[in-house]
Order: C-alpha cells, then structure tokens, then sequence
C-alpha cells in the first residue's frame, strides 16, 4: 500500500497537469462554495460602494452623476497604469480560471468607470503662463541688455514658467536657476557697468499667459573731479609809440592808465561710461571778474581755445589806439593726460599801441633831435606889422644815456613861451613899404618857467634845475643870435635801499626814497668824485646794518642792491621799479633762519583672542600689529614750528653752510599752518602691516577656530564676534580684526586693542532621517495571505478599489485611510479565509473518498 501510494504521489507530482475544477454533487461541498461566493460578493459590494461615496465627496461630484456614465473594461484599463497593471493580473487568471474571473470583471469595470470619471471632473486642465523678463539700457535708447555675465534664454530674455494661479518662485528664472536679485547683481555689481534706474515690481503669481518684466538700467558713470584748477592771467597793456619809446600811457589827466587784467579758471571733469568705455571731459572756464561760467566738452584728447571776452580801450584825447576793443582767444596745447604734470598758472600778455599826432607834442614827449628848436621860434604875420617869438624849453635826465651824466642826449618838451610885439606898415606914392620898429604888445620879457608848474614833479629824480630863467629880447635886434633862449636843464635820478624781514613782511629800514632824504645817484667825471664818495658810504652804513640782523638769527634771502653806481644800465638791471622819489628801488630780504629737527614714534594694535566667559580668558598669544614713523620738521630760532624752505640765490642755486649743508629759512610765503609730517619707516616693526606709499595699514587678523588641546579651557572654540577697544566694547561688522588704514598722525604710543571673542558650539541633537514617518508601499509579495489557486481571484476581487485612485489621489491615500475601505477590507480577508476552510472540509472529504 505505501509503495503503490509513494509511486502514484511520485508520478502524480512529475507529470504536466491541466487542473479542472467543478462542482460536486456533494452536499457539503456545493454548499461551502455558495455560502463563499455570497459572503466575497456582498463584502466587495460593501466596500466599492462606501469608497465611491467618500471619493465623491472629496472631489464635490453627486454620486447618481458617477453611477450615470458607465464605461466598459477596455476604458477602465486606459485610466492609469496602476488599473493597467491590475487588468493584466486579472487576464492571466482569467486564462487559468475560466468564467469565473470573467465575472470578476463584469463586476470591476464599472466601478473603475465611474472612478474615472469623478477624476476627470475634478481636476480641470491646468494653464500655460510665462513671464518674460528683460533688463533694459535707459542709456541706449531702451535697448535690451545681453551681457556675457549673465546668461539668457533668447538675446536677453529670461523666462519663468508655470500654470495661471500658481505662484512664481523667487528663483523661477532661467529656467528656475536664478532669482531676479542674483541676475541684478551679475549687472550691478560695484565693478559692473549698470547701476539701477528707479525701482520695479516683480509679479508674484501667475496672472496671464504671456506677462512681460521691464527692469530699467542705466550705465554705471566714474567721475574724476580731482583734476587742478589752472588759472590764465590776461594782461593787456596801454603803451604809447614813438616818440615815447613804448611808455606806459597816460590819460587826459597825465595819470598812468593802468594795465587791463582778468583771470580765467579752467577746471576739467573727466567722466568715463563703465558701459561703453566712451571718456568725455567737461572743462569749466571761468571769468573771476564778472563771474560768467562757459563749458567746452570734448574726449580729452584734443586741446582747448578759450575765447577771451572783448575788452574796450580807454580813450584818451589826441590819441589813437590800433585796437578800439582787444578779443582774442587762449589755446592750451595739450590734452587731459598732460593735465596733471602742466603749470597750474599761465600769463597771456597783449598789448594796445596808442599813436599820438605828432602836430600836438605835450610836455613829456621825447622830442628827436631833428626837430628841436636850437633857437626861438619867430613867425610874422602876411602882412608885416604882427611878430610872435617864442622860446622852447627841453629837459633830460642825466641817466638817460649809458651813464649819469650832467648834460644827457635825450630830451623831452619841456613846453614854450611866446612873445607878441606889433609894428606900423607904411607904402609911399611908389609904391615902397616901410615899417616902424616892433613894439611889445604886452612886455619883452620872458618869464621865469618852472617845469612842475605844468606837469610836476618826474618821478624819480631830484629837482636840481627844475626851472628856466627869465629873458629879455629885444624884437629889433637879430632874434637869430639870441642866446639862452632854448633851456636844456638836466634832473639827477635818486635810489632807494630797503631791508625787509619776509618772515612777517615787515621794513626794517629804510635808506632814501623821500623828497627830503633822497640818495643822488653818483655822476661820471673828474669833477664828480664828491658823489662817489658818498654812495660808498652809504652802502657801508646799510650793510653794518644786515650784520646785527644776522647776528640775531637771520640770513640774507636776497641782495638786489650791492652798490649804486655811476652806469645807469647796471642800476637799472637790478631795480625793482620807481617810486616818487626813487629811480632806482632795492630791497635787501632777510628772513629768520629754520633749523631741521627729527623725531619718531611707534603706534600698535593688540588683537587678543578670547573666551566668551565670565572671565574672558586668554585662548592664545595676543598678535602685536607695530608701525614706527620717523619725522622732520623745523622751527625758528625762537623755537616756534614753522614752514620752511630751501635758501636759494639769483640763479637758483641752493646756499648751503660752511660745512656743506643746505641752509632753510622760514617760509613766509606759505600760508598752512605748519605740522609735523611723518613718514611710515618701511620695513615696518612687526607683522601684520601694510605699506603703500607712506600709508601703514593693519592687515586683516582672521582665525575662525581655535583648538586648545588641555587645561581648563581645552576644547575647540569657534569665533563669536569682534569687539573694538574692549571685550563688550564696539561689536565689529566682520568677525575679524579688520583691514584699517592708520592716521599718521596719531600720537606716539597710541595702542588699539581688537578682541576676538570665542564660543564653543553646542553638539546639535541628531535625527534620524527614516523616523519621519517613512511608507513603504505594499507590493504583491508581501500581501497577507498572498497564494495560488483563490487567493489570487481574491485579489483581483479589490481591484476595482485601487483602479479608483489616481496618481495624485495615491498620494492622498498613503496619508489618510477611508475608515469604510478599511472594514471592507478586513471582511474580505474574513470571508477569504472561511472560503478556504470550507475549501479544505470539502477536499478532505474527497481524498477519504478515494482511500475508500
């Protein structure tokens, strides 16, 4: 019996069989399979129905709307993949099961169909929207920016996309790669050729299909106003033409008219566009007299004319000026790169000539010596009975030749006096005229002439011969041979010798320059010793005079003086000018004498490195930052800090001491107020410091971490912040002891103090990322009760439930549960698990059967 048994199990078990099933006529066994059937059909029916309520309120749809629009199996299947996948399932079993998995599907599709279609309802078709986004040049005509620093979609376009409704994310740009802040930054940026121009909105949701962005722009401008102002002087001077020599002329009144002169102030801007590179300079000229401003713009590159405003010549009566009003221009020869190394002062001189008319002479005029009159001037009238006789008076100046002499060569009209005498005019029968001897009309006499009676005194001479004496003629007698009658009287020429102290500009002394302490210059002759004499020693006394200054601390800045002497050209070369009483003016300059001193000093900053601790423990070695400055100044023998300057002679020519050394002397000319100048002693004391030029830098102090490996403080630190002066002293922006420019002018041992202060960071609590309510899907392998034969037609059974979510209501169903769905589930299993136990009764009772 075993061994018939084990070969029909051994066979039955190696032998491809097509399983059939059926339905006994056995009581127990129809009777399992009904009560089976009942029980899975009326537990499925419970729960289809139950779900179809609940996704039809979720989604606001009437269930009898669902219910009215069935589809068949085919249109369920096209739902979504996961039907697809659960139809698939459902043919195979179908091939192995027969009608009864068919009536399966008779009972799922119209479940999935009205699923569907609460689906489509619910969720309307979404709307495509853009935003375009551009960045505009204002500069260029609204042009739109396509800058290689940014990168874009279309020649400067940048989109963002998404659904009408949606919100539009900070960073949806470019593809969802860039925020709009990013992007300005890449265009705006402190090196970057654009700066904002005005403020913009940026949309928030999308409102439209297409919405379009403008944001205006404008090119980033570098203005360079540190250009020196030059200053053009204009002088125009009045001159007289011959026979005057080019003399200052003068008015009706015989004062000097005085030279015309304006400033003009050029001052340039240069502005360079960052975005185009394009430089363009505006000069601003000027006029400080009447205070009218013009501009003249250009690239730089080409020189500039300053056209001059017109300036009319004075009148003056008899005279003819060349111009009646002086223009004209100014052209500076050179670019704006030469701007900067170029004189900051530039003089432009023109000149009016006046031509007097020579029938006119005035006292003063330089008469030629061609038209002198050597002898008095007697002119008759037509007739015979009318004389006038007239005296002419020249004068020169005994330094008009090229030395002082008593009887000069030059002469100037000195004016004239006439005489008139009358006569009788008889004529006889034949015709024959005679004439009575001439009688003067009022006297014979000419009067006694003196010069500054009509045009005063010459500036700067003495008034020796000032004067013509009176003469008496008589008209009868030959006029020719008169004597005396044309005067030639000569005036000396005086000088004047000043001692000037420049440090205050104040007059020591004062040698001559006064109509009655006037110094005659020495005349040429043997009989003119007794004024040699005199002028030697007069320079003696003057130079006796230096000496005590000197001994007091000064020094001779310059001499123009030396000596007077008989050469008129020699005086005259070293002159300063004229005065009333001064042909010749001199100044000696003296000024105090400025002694070189020399100082140093140190300044520092500590960087400490700290705990943030009651205490502030020290975590690390302090870091010194040391800069040493040396510097020289001067001071007068007073001992006062003053301004200084090389001593130099005529030439230029630096006046050094005995023992070589340059000597200075104070510099009254300079206006500042004299101070200390140091100078940074390169290489400097210390780490830490920067020099460029003669500015010292402390360099940035960083240290993020500190490590202290024991002791009390023993740990890692991490830096907290930076305080200034003390440990709660001013909070620093930066964590660092910062990059700080150093004022030269900081007292010697100033000390500033950086802390940098440490914590030691908490250790974060660690969360473990699988904790976050983690779903693991269920998958066909891992089904309860998963099998052959029933379990998979009950499988098939829920089916209709999952083709019923969609791919988003999947995700919905992950995080809530329909409490009916889930009952329904449960009796499913239930009435699974009494369909096989009933199964098994029946089968059992089989197999005793066939042992029977």
């Amino acid at each position: 019996m075993l061994v018939k048994y084990n070969k029909q199990e051994y066979q039955r078990s190696h032998t491809q069989e097509q399983q059939r099933f059926g339905l006994r006529k056995l009581s127990i066994g129809v009777a399992s399979v009904l009560l089976g059937t009942s029980i899975v059909v009326a537990g499925n029916t419970t729960a289809h129905a139950s779900s179809n309520a609940e996704l039809a309120d979720s989604n606001d749809q009437s269930v009898a709307t669902v219910a009215a629009s069935p589809v068949t199996h085919q249109d369920a299947v096209a739902l979504n993949s996961k039907q697809s996948t659960v139809t698939e399932t459902t043919q195979a079993t179908s091939d192995q099961s027969g009608a009864s998995v068919n009536s399966a599907h008779q009972v799922a599709s119209p479940t999935a169909a009205r699923s569907a279609q609460a689906t489509s309802t619910s969720e309307p078709a979404k709307q495509p929207a853009t935003v375009d986004l551009t960045f505009v040049d204002d500069d260029n005509n609204g042009a739109i920016i396509d800058s290689p620093y940014l990168p874009s979609e279309n020649n400067g376009h940048h989109y963002a996309h998404g659904f009408i409704g949606e919100k539009i994310s900070t960073t949806a740009y470019n593809n969802g790669t860039r925020s709009v802040d990013r992007m300005l930054r890449a265009l705006t940026g402190r090196h970057d050729p654009y700066v904002l121009n005005g403020s913009y909105t940026l949309p928030t949701e999308f409102t439209d299909s297409l919405m379009t962005v403008q944001i205006h722009l404008k090119h980033r401008v570098e203005t360079h106003a540190d250009y020196p102002t030059k200053t053009i002087t204009r002088t125009i001077h009045y001159r007289r033409a011959y026979p005057y020599d080019g003399s200052q002329m003068v008015d009706d009144d015989g004062k000097l008219i005085p030279d015309y002169q304006v400033q003009y102030e050029v001052t340039p801007v240069v502005v360079i566009d960052k975005a185009t590179g394009k430089q363009t300079v505006t000069y601003t000229i000027k006029n400080l007299q009447t205070g009218k401003v013009t501009t003249i713009e250009n690239d730089g590159t080409d020189p500039i004319t300053i056209d001059y405003d017109q300036v009319a010549s004075p009148t003056v009566t008899d005279w003819i000026a060349d111009e009646a009003a002086v223009g004209g221009h100014y052209q500076m020869n050179f670019g704006i790169d030469s701007w900067k190394v170029s004189a900051n002062d530039w003089q432009d001189l023109q000149t009016v000539t006046y031509k007097y008319d020579e029938s006119k002479l005035k006292i003063g005029d330089v008469v030629p010596k061609a038209a002198r009159h050597e002898a008095v001037i007697v002119e008759i009238s037509a007739d015979g009975t009318r004389m006038t006789v007239t005296r002419t008076f020249y004068y020169g100046f005994t330094d008009d030749s090229g030395d002082n002499l008593d009887h000069p060569e030059i002469q100037h009209y000195g004016g004239s006096q006439s005489l008139e005498f009358t006569r009788e005019k008889a004529t006889d029968s034949a015709g024959n005229t005679t004439y009575s001897p001439w009688q003067a009309v009022t006297t014979n006499t000419f009067p006694k002439y003196v010069y500054q009676e009509h045009y005063g005194h010459p500036q700067g001479y003495d008034l020796p011969y000032g004067y013509s004496p009176a003469v008496t003629i008589d008209p009868n007698a030959d006029l020719s041979t008169l004597s005396g009658i044309t005067v030639y009287d000569p005036y000396g020429p005086t000088y004047k010798v000043s001692i000037i102290d420049d440090t205050n500009n104040k007059v020591l002394n004062v040698y001559g320059g006064d109509r009655d302490n006037y110094l005659s210059v020495p005349e040429a002759g043997d009989g003119y010793q007794h004024t040699r004499d005199a002028a030697e020693q007069t320079r003696r006394t003057i130079y006796a005079a230096v000496a005590g200054y000197q001994d007091q601390g000064y020094v001779v800045v310059s001499d123009d003086f030396g000596q007077i002497s008989t050469n008129n050209a020699a005086n005259q070369s070293h002159s300063e000018g004229i005065e009333d009483y001064a042909k010749y003016v001199y100044t000696i300059h003296l000024a105090k004498k400025a002694t070189s001193q020399t100082e140093q000093k140190t300044v520092k900053r500590i960087v400490h490195f700290v705990a943030d601790n009651p205490a502030h423990d020290q975590l690390q070695a302090s870091q010194t930052q040391l800069i040493n400055y040396t510097t020289s100044y001067f001071t007068d023998p007073d001992g006062n800090l003053v301004n200084a300057k090389q001593l130099v002679d005529k030439d230029g020519n630096v006046v050094k001491d005995d023992a070589g050394n340059p000597i200075y002397i104070v510099d009254s000319a300079n206006q500042t107020t004299p101070r200390k100048t140091w100078t940074v002693l390169t290489p400097a004391t210390g780490d830490g410091v920067t020099v460029t030029g003669n500015q010292a830098s402390y360099q940035q102090v960083r240290q993020d971490f500190i490590d202290v490996p024991a002791g009390a403080l023993a740990g890692h630190w991490q830096i907290e912040r930076a305080a200034r002066d003390t440990v709660d002293g001013q909070q620093l922006a930066t964590k660092t002891a910062p990059v700080e420019a150093v004022d030269n002018d900081l007292p010697d041992g100033t000390v500033e103090h950086v802390y940098l202060v440490y914590t030691q960071p908490q250790t974060p609590e660690t969360i473990d990322p699988n904790d976050a309510g983690k779903v693991t899907p269920a998958t066909p392998g891992n089904t309860p009760g998963s099998g052959a034969g029933t379990a998979t037609s009950a499988s098939v059974a829920v089916s209709p439930a999952a083709a019923q979510l969609s791919a988003a209501d999947s995700q919905n169903a992950q995080g809530k549960h329909l409490p009916q769905t889930g009952q329904a589930n449960s009796r499913g299993l239930l009435a699974l698990g009494l369909t096989a136990f009933l199964t098994a009764i029946g089968l059992g009772a089989v197999n005793r059967k066939r042992q029977d």
